[in-house]
């Protein structure tokens, strides 16, 4: 408003108020003044109306009663391809599809008479300018201006919406289709074990559809004592507690519909939905794959030992022939003769490494073990493949330790690994060459087969100890070789306490190693027997691995007695104190856990410290870790004999009053002495050198004292603190 101008009117009015044709045009210059204020302001109104509808992101506009269109906004404009000069006063019949007209003009027209809401969203068709159509949602709400009925359309293009609503369905069908077809069957349950989804191959492995089961608690597919225990464990784990299942693969058992029990492979992975937790398990029925295993085992046996018997008469047979037993044989045949009898060889090694697979499988590989000097035994491997050796023009060497060293071992299998190592370094050395064998002793006594040939492929080092592995197809024709050596070379050094690996550095040739326990001289078991060390009760059915339990122990100072069964067990638990009992789960006539819970009812035996010595150890672990099943700990075959040594020395402290022990956590060697000369009858010092080496220890075992020092080569000393202060604050 023009302020000043209208101050001045209303001054020079007041001046001539006297003068009536003065006053008039005054009084009309005012008016005229008023009137062209009121519309500026509803110029600038209209101005910013339209400037705001103009940036909205749908598209707008408003028509008279009679479909005049009044408003056209620039996204309208955008949406139907029309400028607003264009359609502003045509009839909205003109830019919209028919059908959408003849519906809109019906609504429209029952809105006049009998006063409807229209104002609900509609899914209609657009049409362009360039005459396309497009899907298109509508939305008209009715406004008043004044006395006249005004109808506003809010439209949006929807094609782009659609699309990605297509997409998204195709991608879940896609997605579905894949589940539907895999192999295994695919479960997801959430945080408090409810299906949420079942694929078609968990429906055929359980016998139940879906729909019977989304909404169901996953342990419906459980079998005791799974089923008892699956929710604890599942809450368990969401409070904060340890993984039992999730991110591990492992073989199970299931339960159909029909109420049978299967063997079954699972693996669960943890995954977020919507911020969620989502467990996703993928499940394989086992049953047909243990039937062919049986199967293949038993055909396997038998026809090896079938072969065996015509075998070793062929080879006989030949043997006699070739020596000139039965007369001379012609030098052209001669060549013949050697080369069957060598390929009876072949074929015979052949079938016992077939039946040792098959030993190890079933687990029935037999052992007679002895106390025996390593190395005259190495001697005797190198004498007996020096003839192998010398068909490729290698030459072996022996590099002796100079001392004896006594190992409780098998003769004839370290003889088997050994020349198994042997042979396959000679295969591999260069003509000319040398295979080289060592002997170093260190915690373990370690015997090492070097070659300089052309070393293993770094692709073919994850498998080299699995089943028939060949680096290459065409080693089997080259080389000879059933792919069987390593795989039953391992599991032999495995069964006798140790452990197997290579080295294997490029253009370094290769080191195949194995690790053995030292059995130190009895006159020095005697000595520690006489020191402060308990007794200890060995249950263990496998005669083999009981000496061996045994023997680890009276290297410690530890006297052991075995129990092959519970009825011995039963009876030698109640004629000697024990101060603490190693226990196999799997035991003839009844079971460990049975006779564990035995043990805990009576009196005397209620806090006996028992540690866990088995091969399924860690599964009947996760069984029984929340039934009260009190136990120090529990160790897998084969056996850690580091961490056996600490559990029982755990086990023992708790029975017997022994010397405190003490961590010495320190990289300096002097240092570490001078404590360990200086606390020599205070307590027992286990020494770490590191940070990565003492987190382990405290791992497995609890100390009285620690003594940390702040700079490890690793690391600082103050970084294991928090790991004490949780672990023994809790204690």
């Amino acid at each position: 408003m023009q302020d000043k101008q209208v101050l001045n009117l209303i001054n020079e009015f007041k001046e001539h108020f006297k003068d009536e044709s003065k006053s008039k045009e005054l009084f009309e210059q005012l008016q005229k003044l008023l009137n062209n204020d009121r519309q500026e302001i509803a110029n600038n109104a209209k101005e910013r109306f339209k400037a705001v509808v103009d940036n909205v992101v749908d598209g707008i506009i408003t028509i008279d009663k009679k479909g005049k269109i009044l408003t056209f906004n620039r996204t309208a404009e955008s949406i139907l391809g029309y400028i607003e000069e264009e359609v502003i006063g045509k009839n909205i019949k003109e830019i919209m599809p028919t059908n959408n007209f003849v519906e809109q003009y019906r609504y429209v027209k029952n809105f006049k008479k009998f006063g409807k809401n229209i104002g609900n969203e509609r899914h209609v068709t657009g049409l362009r300018k360039d005459g396309s159509s497009f899907p298109l949602d509508l939305v008209v709400s009715k406004i008043q201006i004044g006395q006249e009925d005004m109808f506003i359309g809010v439209l949006r293009d929807t094609t782009e919406e659609l699309y990605q609503k297509e997409e998204l369905q195709q991608s879940q069908e896609r997605l579905q289709s894949i589940l539907d077809n895999v192999y295994e069957g695919i479960i997801t349950i959430d945080s408090k074990g409810i299906i949420d989804s079942f694929n078609l191959a968990a429906e055929n492995i359980f016998g139940y559809d879906a729909k019977e089961m989304i909404g169901c608690n996953v342990k419906m597919l459980m079998p005791e004592p799974y089923f008892s225990e699956h929710d604890g464990y599942l809450a368990n784990y969401m409070s904060g507690g340890e993984a039992k299942v999730i991110g591990i693969d492992r073989e199970v058992e299931g339960r159909r519909k029909d109420g049978s029990i299967f063997p079954l492979y699972l693996a669960v992975t943890q995954i977020r939905n919507h911020g969620k937790p989502l467990f996703v398990g993928m499940v394989r029925d086992l049953s047909e794959q243990k039937r062919l295993e049986k199967l293949k085992n038993e055909f396997v046996s038998t026809v090896s030992h079938e072969l065996r018997t015509p075998l070793t008469s062929i080879r006989g047979s030949l043997g006699l022939i070739e020596s000139g037993t039965m007369g001379k044989i012609e030098d052209k045949l001669a060549p013949l003769v050697k080369i069957a009898l060598n390929n009876t060889e072949r074929l015979i090694l052949l079938i016992n490494d077939i039946l040792d697979m098959e030993k190890m499988e079933s687990g029935q590989m037999d052992f007679t073990l002895e106390y025996i000097d390593l190395n005259t035994l190495i001697h005797e491997a190198v004498e007996a493949n020096e003839g192998f050796s010398k068909e490729h023009n290698v030459h072996l060497v022996f590099h002796d330790f100079g001392e004896r060293i006594e190992v409780y071992v098998d003769k004839n299998r370290i003889q088997q690994v050994l020349a198994n190592l042997i042979s396959n370094a000679v295969k591999y050395s260069p003509k000319d060459d040398t295979v080289t064998l060592r002997v170093s002793m260190g915690s373990q006594v370690r015997v090492e087969v070097h070659d300089n040939g052309p070393g293993i492929p770094d692709d073919f080092k994850k498998q080299i100890f699995q089943r028939f592995a060949q680096a290459d197809s065409s080693d089997t024709k080259q080389k000879g070789g059933t792919g069987l050596g390593l795989n039953i070379s391992k599991a032999i050094i495995e069964k006798l306490g140790g452990s197997i690996g290579f080295l294997s550095p490029l253009n370094e040739g290769t080191t195949f190693f194995f690790n053995l326990p030292v059995m130190h001289e009895l006159k020095v078991v005697e000595n520690k027997l006489e020191s402060r060390r308990g007794k200890v009760l060995v249950v263990e059915d496998d005669h083999d691995i009981a000496t061996l339990l045994q023997m680890m122990l009276y290297n410690e100072g530890i006297e052991c007695d075995i129990a092959y069964n519970t009825t011995e067990a039963k009876q030698l638990l109640s004629q000697t104190h024990y101060d603490a009992m190693t226990l196999d789960i799997m035991l003839p006539g009844q079971d460990g856990i049975s006779l564990l819970e035995d043990i805990r009812k009576e009196e005397s035996l209620k806090d006996l410290s028992i540690v866990v010595v088995s091969a399924k150890a860690l599964i009947k672990k996760e069984e029984n870790v929340n039934a009260g099943v009190e136990v120090v700990d529990w160790i897998n075959k084969p056996i850690d004999k580091e961490r056996l040594i600490s559990s029982m020395k755990q086990a023992m402290k708790v029975n017997k009053n022994l010397l405190p022990c003490i961590l010495h956590v320190e990289d300096d060697p002097d240092i570490a002495d001078l404590i360990k000369i200086l606390l020599h009858d205070i307590g027992e010092i286990d020494l770490a050198v590191t940070k990565a080496e003492a987190l382990k220890k405290l791992e497995y075992k609890k100390y009285d004292l620690i003594l940390l020092d702040m700079m490890l080569p690793d690391g600082s000393g103050q970084d294991i603190l928090p790991y004490i202060k949780e672990k023994y604050t809790a204690t």
